[in-house]
């Protein structure tokens, strides 16, 4: 009956709040419109420095997947490789990782039943319980931590052994710093092979524990509650995250597009110190070092002042991702954890009810979490399709089996003449 007096106000408080959030996104939304406007000069200015060239802004599309297929093929050779045999390992790990913390949320419910009966032996087992747990818990999180930095450093050996052997084979290395740079299909060769690769490797392994552990949360959190309260209430509660998650997805900025172009300034920032390296004799006879300092401190601001953008784009996202995933989920999981035992379980004693309402609330919380991360994982797809992109573009430009699935032509270098070759030049 109490609910249903309070169902009016609950039904307002969520018109209010959802309300509020929607407010909050469209405004979001004409902000983004405004930064992608203040953004087009930087975005030139670095397009003018690559060779004026026009090319495919990085999005999680179809192009994505194609590449990261090809991409994975290279750091993964075969079901029996050693890579394969890590993720295998991995995906053990997470569903142990995920098992533990079921256990953990029993045994924080069991704890007030001991404490409500005073009871010490079950007191003494359920502190064994918890150390138990715990020294397990310790161990895979630093297993998972190990394996996921062992799976990017494979990766980025596999990755970078086969842009080694086709970079320095048949003109390549020339093709790909010169011929492509002078036509604006590829800037930086170096920047992209020592440090995109051992990025994109890295946010690569980590999308892989970011994805199947959340997924295994749900799953499992799910079974386990739909023993005492059912599913209608969970299930209410995601149907909120599956809106919740499409407001943000549309008001997300395109970080993968911002992302390649932070990196594309930063090459040239590199390439400018390169430069001078290089030239250092020239530079000092000629006395242009306050020249040179004027075209690296230009470079610099440019790398700056798109790198502030970019944080504020994030900072703007992680209101709306914070408010809608964390603290109004939160608010909307009280309610559905709550009504059925207040609404049910009268054959439970007071202190068998709370145990079960603790151990169900870590349940829900977790789900929660888990769902929360599951939907903020397409910030580090479009983070992962920037550095993608990056990475294509340099195996398209190195490798002529990948032409078809970049949009730029390699040059024809079979006129040079041989003594450009690198083993003749020596």
């Amino acid at each position: 009956v109490s609910y249903l007096k309070n169902s009016k106000w609950l039904t307002s408080l969520f018109i209010l709040g959802l309300g509020g959030l929607v407010q909050v996104a469209m405004r979001q939304m004409i902000a983004q419109k405004k930064n992608a406007k203040s953004s087009a000069n930087t975005i030139t200015t670095a397009s003018n420095v690559s060779g004026n060239v026009r090319k495919p802004v990085p999005a999680v599309d179809a192009l994505f997947f194609k590449r990261v297929v090809k991409i994975f093929k290279i750091v993964v050779p075969g079901w029996r490789s050693k890579e394969s045999f890590m993720l295998v390992t991995q995906f053990a790990f997470l569903v142990v990782r995920t098992l533990i913390s079921l256990r953990i949320a029993k045994i924080s419910g069991d704890a007030l039943v001991c404490i409500a009966s005073r009871s010490w032996k079950k007191f003494y087992a359920i502190l064994a319980d918890f150390f138990v747990s715990g020294v397990a818990a310790a161990v895979t999180n630093s297993g998972l931590k190990f394996l996921s930095n062992m799976v990017a450093t494979s990766f980025r050996k596999n990755l970078t052994a086969y842009v080694h052997e086709r970079y320095t084979t048949d003109r390549n290395y020339y093709k790909a710093a010169v011929l492509h740079a002078m036509e604006g299909h590829l800037d930086n060769a170096d920047q992209r092979i020592v440090a995109d690769l051992d990025d994109f490797c890295k946010v690569f392994s980590d999308l892989y524990s970011y994805t199947f552990k959340p997924l295994l949360d749900v799953i499992l959190c799910t079974g386990q509650m739909a023993t005492t309260i059912g599913m209608r209430g969970p299930i209410a509660l995601y149907v909120y995250f599956v809106f919740i998650g499409g407001v943000l997805r549309a008001v997300s900025p395109p970080f993968s597009k911002y992302l390649a172009m932070l990196k594309a300034l930063e090459g040239d920032f590199r390439r400018g110190h390169n430069r001078l390296i290089t030239n250092a004799e020239e530079v000092a006879f000629l006395n242009g070092s306050a020249r040179e300092r004027t075209i690296l401190n230009a470079a610099l601001e440019n790398v700056i002042r798109f790198g502030e953008k970019i944080h504020l784009m994030h900072l703007r996202q992680g209101l709306l991702d914070q408010f809608g995933l964390k603290y109004f989920a939160s608010m909307l999981g009280f309610p559905v954890l709550a009504l059925p035992f207040l609404l049910g379980f009268e054959d439970l004693s007071p202190a068998e009810a709370v145990s079960k309402y603790k151990t169900n609330d870590a349940l829900i919380q977790q789900a929660c979490r888990a769902i929360g991360d599951l939907i903020l994982v397409y910030k580090k797809v479009q983070t992962l399709a920037g550095y993608t992109a990056r990475v294509s573009e340099l195996l398209e430009a190195i490798d002529p089996s990948a032409s078809d699935i970049g949009s730029s032509e390699a040059p024809d270098l079979k006129s040079l003449p041989s003594g450009t070759s690198k083993e003749e030049s020596n």
